[in-house]
């Protein structure tokens, strides 16, 4: 065989295999995160599927793969008053470059109602301002926090 085509035949497998080691972390990054999580307490509560900025050509073919992680420490969910319940939601969203972002957000969910406030930095359930909370958020199908709402709205 001419050196110039193993030279090709070299290139083009060298192409493939780093496409398939980020193929492989764009779908299994979550499940790292899962286990580093559940040994600090958390449970996972919702998985989001969302393209990333970048374009990669798998997720043509493929489904897109998890996007962000939604995790909670149920026991830590109060009760702030009938049908009202407060907690903390971790959120761990990839970002480029096999990064994580994480973000802590304190959030009042109205079970009856099917919806839920983020509440801003306070530091305990006391803080909980209900006059000042915007209840522009519906727990739903295809919305935000819904295997959340399923957990701590019982």
């Amino acid at each position: 065989m001419d050196k110039s085509i193993l030279k090709i035949v070299g290139i083009f497998a060298l192409v493939v295999a780093c496409f398939g080691f980020v193929a492989y972390r764009d779908y299994t990054w979550d499940n790292t995160v899962i286990k580093d999580k559940g040994s600090e307490g958390y449970i996972l509560a919702e998985t989001r599927h969302a393209f990333i900025e970048d374009f990669r050509p798998w997720e043509l073919f493929c489904k897109a793969p998890v996007s962000e992680l939604s995790f909670i420490k149920p026991n830590e969910f109060v009760e702030v008053k009938d049908d009202f319940v407060f907690g903390e939601i971790l959120s761990i969203e990839r970002g480029e470059m096999f990064k994580t972002r994480e973000n802590k957000y304190q959030t009042v969910f109205d079970c009856k109602n099917n919806m839920f406030s983020y509440t801003g930095p306070i530091t305990t359930v006391n803080d909980v301002n209900f006059a000042e909370l915007e209840w522009d958020h519906t727990v739903g199908v295809n919305n935000r926090y819904n295997g959340i709402a399923s957990i701590v709205c019982r």
